[in-house]
């Protein structure tokens, strides 16, 4: 898997980071500054320039599931979680067939 990362801590940021390096996939914690991964994921869904990047949402939050829906995410991770099922998660969420309905 041939892969360049970009990080941010605070989800202000997040929209234009994603704008200029346009991933294949955004990693999304629970977590992020200050607004939270809810409010980062619904303004990645909202705008048009990025509401088709696929977003993994993870958190270990007991309600991952939910937060992962009301946020708007394509695919979900509990964590703690492993090396493979996040490189399963990421194959999944960049192939070409994408399928959604299973989204952990």
């Amino acid at each position: 898997m041939d892969s360049r990362f970009f990080s941010s801590t605070d989800c202000t940021q997040v929209l234009e980071k994603i704008r200029q390096a346009k991933p294949d996939v955004v990693l999304m914690d629970n977590k992020i500054a200050p607004e939270g991964g809810i409010v980062a994921t619904r303004l990645i869904k909202s705008d048009n320039e990025t509401s088709s990047i696929p977003v993994v949402y993870f958190s270990a939050n007991i309600n991952v599931d939910v937060l992962s829906r009301e946020a708007g995410a394509d695919f979900v991770l509990q964590k703690p979680f492993n090396i493979w099922e996040l490189e399963q998660v990421i194959e999944r969420a960049t192939s070409p067939n994408q399928d959604n309905a299973d989204k952990n």
